[in-house]
């Protein structure tokens, strides 16, 4: 059962760092994880501290907090429940096989393409209110991992109202802790993912995103990784082209798309990366035109509709992946210079090098329309 307590003062939030007099920076509203160490630390004492009488009355310590969610009134009242809610999460499934899923059937990270709204609940199914005008601390677990989350900012008296959608939120907050290593994708890890021409892509499993992810942190040659990425990827190939049938856009290029599979199967990689690179055009292009009738289908113009409805956080990164479509799909070239990179451009106007077209760039292509099939089915 929740547990109503009274606290002393409305909390302000946490100090951002040791203060000795003068000016200190409070943090009102803030996100860690584990990962973040004593940081996390501190806050989490800090949450225990508040609202410790209610800890007391559910008779847990600290060690065995799963979950811990208190919501705070203006009135300084706050209800308090620790390791007794769930978590109803509204996801995009990862679709490996053309098989559908029953209710009750386990998930694990290699299920899931995105969260997109996370509700706790009561044991009887009702949501928890979580008014615009109340602050809240949050704490959640996936596996040794702990998230912690705060809002105090809608208690301050020039505050209006939170406008935040909380089970959108929440979906956010969940993607990072259970998918960290997407989130925390440092610009070095990206530079080297562009220069290999490759992206975090989410049709590939949890485990191989963590090693492609991990290998991008090192200076070493990522051929031998790419290659063993892609024949896992490819096991799957005739599947993942069963599901895309499902989507009217990319079953409209449906002939297409199998002559390539056909054609990769094959060990034709040159015919079959020259079937994929335009048709992934012709599938922002159509979307473009659907959405919008009568303005000019620019290259840039249809990469930013792609990703404009997408959730900023979403874990498919739309900023990343329209900026992965600019400069490795839509890479331009100079012949007089002699940069001929394999791309829509190099291949589109006939310059390309031949031994470029091979087994790890058709794979890409393959994924790279799998990526967007997934923006395609919100």
């Amino acid at each position: 059962m929740p547990h109503t307590i009274t606290l002393p003062m409305i909390p302000a939030g946490h100090l951002a760092h040791d203060s000795f007099g003068g000016d200190a920076t409070v943090f009102v509203t803030e996100f860690l994880t584990t990962e973040d160490g004593n940081d996390f630390v501190s806050r989490a004492e800090g949450v225990s501290t508040v609202f410790g009488p209610a800890l007391h009355a559910h008779r847990v310590p600290p060690s065995q907090v799963d979950h811990f969610l208190a919501v705070v009134r203006p009135d300084r009242e706050a209800t308090v429940y620790c390791n007794e809610l769930q978590f109803h999460c509204v996801a995009k499934r990862r679709v490996v096989r053309d098989v559908g899923a029953r209710a009750g059937d386990p998930i694990s990270a290699n299920d899931i393409a995105d969260l997109d709204q996370v509700v706790p609940v009561h044991a009887d199914g009702t949501p928890v209110v979580i008014p615009p005008d109340c602050g809240l601390a949050l704490i959640f677990s996936h596996r040794w991992r702990k998230g912690l989350y705060y809002d105090y900012s809608v208690l301050r008296h020039d505050s209006g109202p939170r406008a935040t959608d909380l089970p959108r939120l929440f979906a956010h907050l969940f993607n990072r802790l259970i998918f960290q290593e997407m989130y925390a994708l440092s610009e070095g890890q990206w530079r080297r993912l562009l220069a290999w021409g490759w992206f975090p892509f989410i049709g590939l499993s949890h485990e191989d995103r963590t090693r492609l992810l991990h290998f991008a942190g090192s200076d070493s040659e990522p051929q031998g990784l790419l290659a063993g990425v892609c024949q896992r990827f490819a096991q799957h190939l005739g599947d993942r082209l069963a599901c895309w049938r499902r989507n009217d856009l990319l079953n409209a290029h449906m002939e297409f798309l199998v002559r390539a599979h056909e054609r990769f199967e094959a060990g034709d990689y040159l015919s079959s990366v020259s079937l994929l690179l335009p048709r992934i055009e012709g599938v922002l292009r159509t979307l473009f035109m659907d959405e919008n009738p009568g303005q000019p289908a620019g290259q840039g113009t249809m990469v930013s509709n792609l990703v404009e409805n997408q959730y900023a956080h979403s874990l498919l990164l739309p900023n990343r992946f329209e900026e992965y479509l600019r400069r490795v799909y839509f890479r331009a070239f100079d012949q007089a210079a002699g940069d001929l990179g394999l791309s829509r451009n190099s291949h589109g106007h006939g310059v390309s090098r031949a031994e470029e077209y091979d087994f790890v760039r058709a794979t890409v292509g393959f994924l790279t329309l799998d990526q967007i099939y997934y923006y395609l089915t919100d």
